[in-house]
């Protein structure tokens, strides 16, 4: 199974598995995989904005969440692990119902016990950044899933 499809995969598994993924999230896409890197672009509907017509702080913080620990999975690591800290920072307002926010989650570094991750998330035509943020997780029982893949 190439990277992207393992991706792919995962993200059904958090879907299938109902929770705050399969109420908010269940039209967003994985469009791209790489070592230590995942692209997801999520179109905006009336779920996720708040009274003012734009996007929830608490959708964006949701994003940081679900983007790093899809980029653990993009070094082949099926299960994720928890959660120990996480921390966003909004830019910009990001959108309205009928755009598109692009989330790229990248892991800085996965140790034995913990994983570093950091997430952008953009508008996807014009590239500007919209919020980012920290998201670190206790990962030391992640390491012997049978789910887990080697990627040549």
């Amino acid at each position: 199974m190439n990277r992207l499809a393992f991706v792919r995969n995962v993200w059904a598994d958090m879907l299938k598995h109902g929770g705050v993924e399969k109420v908010l999230f269940d039209q967003m896409k994985v469009v791209g995989a790489e070592p230590n890197k995942v692209v997801f672009d999520l179109p905006i509907d009336e779920r996720h904005i708040n009274r003012l017509g734009i996007v929830h702080g608490g959708v964006l913080s949701t994003l940081v969440d679900i983007g790093g620990s899809l980029a653990l999975c993009s070094n082949g690591v099926f299960s994720t692990g928890v959660t120990t800290d996480l921390a966003t920072t909004f830019l910009k307002a990001a959108g309205k119902p009928g755009q598109v926010v692009r989330m790229e989650g990248h892991c800085q570094r996965m140790g034995r016990t913990m994983a570093f991750t950091f997430v952008e998330l953009k508008n996807p035509t014009t590239g500007e950044l919209l919020a980012r943020g920290n998201h670190t997780k206790y990962i030391a029982n992640i390491w012997n899933s049978e789910k887990n893949v080697k990627f040549d």
